[in-house]
């Protein structure tokens, strides 16, 4: 049985709000008996937090959520049209992207920069800062910027630090770099362990305490007990076929690398 994860005390405050929006934005609640119910939150705990989320236009009243059961079917809630949005980024190694989002994590512009040939770290940043500049001069109530890239880095210090086949380009202080230009919160990760984190809020791993990402780069992560754990695999490869048609595993380490590259299947005899 999972353990209640709301508290009641004064000084969890902002604790509390946080697990109440979270639940909405997952749609793991869709009314306040829910969340009472799933946060183990006082009734009167639950009415503040809605009343004041509401009043802030995080979120919104909807339709009556229709319950089976005697007497009034409990108002729905869901993240309000007026609330602040979400930019998130990711860097790859042949593109970066960005996209525009409600904090339910509905995706609401995209935009996409496809990396030149003599690709350099100064055209990099500018291809991150004009993605960023299209989505902000489009909506301007943003609350702020998630980053994701290619590894290894460094999330603690905010760097990207010397990843394979990215054009020489190393040592890249992403977070001070975006949050000097736009002075909002910016948060890091890698992309493995951003993928496995919405995975587990958004995705098909919601509910579940153990995921694995197996990535295409002989990396991945696993999300264990709610723990982001990643790993590197010591031996990868990628099933190929031959002129015959015949599935043959190609265990050239290599080959995932050039898979996520190059974006087809190499062919060995």
């Amino acid at each position: 049985m999972k353990e209640k994860a709301g508290k009641n005390r004064n000084d969890y405050k902002k604790t509390n709000r946080g697990l109440a929006l979270k639940m909405i934005a997952t749609a793991q609640c869709f009314s306040r008996i829910e969340l009472v119910e799933k946060t183990g939150l006082s009734k009167m705990t639950i009415s503040n937090i809605v009343g004041e989320m509401l009043k802030r236009e995080l979120l919104a009243e909807g339709v009556a959520v229709k319950t089976g059961d005697s007497g009034r079917n409990p108002i729905k809630l869901i993240i309000s049209p007026k609330a602040p949005k979400l930019i998130g980024l990711v860097i790859m190694r042949n593109y970066c992207e960005a996209v525009l989002c409600s904090l339910d994590m509905k995706v609401l512009d995209r935009e996409r920069y496809d990396y030149e040939v003599s690709m350099d770290k100064e055209k990099l940043i500018r291809g991150v800062y004009r993605l960023i500049d299209t989505l902000i001069y489009k909506e301007s109530n943003v609350l702020a910027i998630g980053l994701a890239s290619i590894g290894p880095v460094n999330v603690r210090q905010g760097i990207i630090l010397k990843p394979f086949y990215f054009y020489g380009i190393e040592n890249v202080e992403i977070v001070s770099i975006v949050s000097e230009r736009y002075k909002l919160p910016v948060f890091f990760d890698h992309d493995n362990q951003s993928a496995v984190s919405v995975e587990s809020l958004f995705g098909n791993g919601r509910g579940y305490q153990d995921i694995l990402l197996v990535g295409a780069n002989q990396g991945g992560c696993r999300l264990r007990n709610f723990r982001l754990r990643p790993f590197v695999l010591q031996r990868a490869g990628i099933f190929s076929r031959n002129g015959s048609r015949k599935r043959r595993l190609c265990r050239k380490a290599l080959c995932l690398r050039q898979q996520r590259l190059f974006g087809n299947l190499p062919e060995y005899a």
